[in-house]
């Protein structure tokens, strides 16, 4: 059985520096991205009416509060994605 390797942060900078280039490849090959998984899961908190809910407890008001705050945290990290992604200019002073 082939052993798993852990890569942590600080010594595997390499494979961390390749990732938005793979981020880049994945989506040709229909691999789903920040933005789709937006889409999909906007679409199932309207199928199941998650923010029109009542009579909830504590727990089940957290979970609401937590599950509305989904959308806009991965509208965030699509943003961060896409803005690494782009080629960047170097400016001459």
């Amino acid at each position: 059985m082939p052993r798993r390797r852990s890569c942590p942060r600080s010594t595997c900078r390499r494979e961390h520096a390749a990732l938005p280039r793979a981020g880049r490849r994945g989506s040709p090959a229909g691999i789903y991205g920040p933005r789709e998984y937006l889409k999909i899961v906007e679409e199932l908190i309207k199928y199941w009416s998650i923010e029109s809910l009542d009579g909830l407890n504590d727990l089940g008001r957290k979970a609401q509060e937590k599950i509305m705050a989904i959308p806009a945290r991965l509208e965030r990290i699509a943003d961060i994605m896409e803005q690494k992604s782009r080629p960047r200019l170097l400016r001459s002073t």
